[in-house]
């Protein structure tokens, strides 16, 4: 007689990879919800080429969870105490604590296996500029056109000071081949609905830019990481010994070193790029920055920052 009711959805080894995932989001400093458990999951399956019939879209319901829990007794789902930014601001024992951490991780490890990666955006808005005006002019105005939409960019690099090429994410439902040409060297694209980085186009990164740069013992810093990694990840760093080290909570304004000291200048260099295109007579017909132009644009903004930026 077979058991009652539907056969299992996973093997237990599968079971396993998602409770360790688990356990290592929770070291990460960032435990998961129900639902991004469910997401996580979705992701899974999707990268497999899955497909649950009796399951809408790969997403399990709160019965799943629900069942996943009690086959697994080292989980359990508990309220957690919000707590307001002044108590998880920086303290000196948290970075005592982190700097302690990261010697030890970084240890035997050369400048060139330690890489970092954040998550940005490049906006069509030119930003202020100063004018000539009439001193009691009350609102100083000048004719630019910008609507503030944005394009989100990987951006890595190690300690050797030597840059991965970006990676690019649009906002649509389809990607066309007009958007990724005259790019910076080595750049690749992808487009989410919410035009920020997702579980999805995240590993896609990382296994396509970042792991073939990994070679030896390597560290990998970053922050945010339970909204990008997923099991295959997790799986890729236990099998190539990446060590992956979270920023402290709150913290990437003082030790995230693209925050500190590389972003502030490529949006600068980025501003003076777009102003120019703005005065240009193909980007002043626009009232947006089209994207078969920004990639164009991107390839001036890596090369005005640095040769090596565009190192593929």
């Amino acid at each position: 007689m077979n058991k009652p009711g539907y056969p299992s959805v996973f093997s237990h080894e599968e079971e396993r990879r998602f409770v360790s995932c688990i356990h290592s989001f929770s070291e990460f400093g960032f435990p998961v919800t129900e639902i991004e458990l469910r997401q996580i999951i979705k992701t899974y399956l999707n990268r497999q080429g899955r497909k649950i019939p009796r399951i809408w879209d790969n997403f399990l319901g709160k019965d799943w969870v629900k069942s996943f829990l009690n086959h697994h007794k080292d989980l359990t789902a508990r309220i957690a105490s919000n707590i307001k930014r002044t108590r998880a601001a920086l303290h000196e024992n948290q970075m005592r604590e982190y700097k302690k951490n990261l010697e030890q991780t970084l240890t035997d490890v050369e400048p060139h296996a330690i890489y970092i990666y954040d998550e940005t955006n490049l906006t069509d808005d030119p930003g202020q500029k100063k004018i000539l005006t009439k001193r009691d002019l009350k609102y100083p105005e000048r004719i630019c056109n910008s609507s503030n939409s944005s394009n989100s960019l990987m951006i890595a690099g190690n300690s050797a000071g030597k840059l991965l090429p970006p990676y690019v994410v649009y906002k649509s439902k389809h990607l066309w081949d007009t958007w990724t040409e005259n790019g910076p060297p080595g750049t690749l694209y992808e487009n989410t609905a919410s035009g920020w980085f997702e579980s999805r186009t995240f590993a896609d990164w990382f296994i396509t830019l970042l792991l073939p740069k990994l070679q030896e013992k390597k560290v990998v810093i970053g922050d945010n990481l339970s909204s990008h990694i997923n099991v295959e990840i997790l799986d890729l760093c236990r099998v190539n010994d990446i060590h992956f080290v979270c920023l402290p909570p709150n913290s990437t304004h003082v030790t995230q070193p693209l925050n500190v000291a590389f972003f502030g200048l490529m949006k600068r260099a980025w501003r003076e790029i777009l102003s120019k295109y703005i005065e240009t007579q193909m980007g002043s017909r626009a009232n947006v920055l089209e994207k078969q132009h920004f990639s164009a644009l991107l390839r001036s903004l890596m090369e005005k920052i640095g040769n090596n930026a565009a190192e593929s």
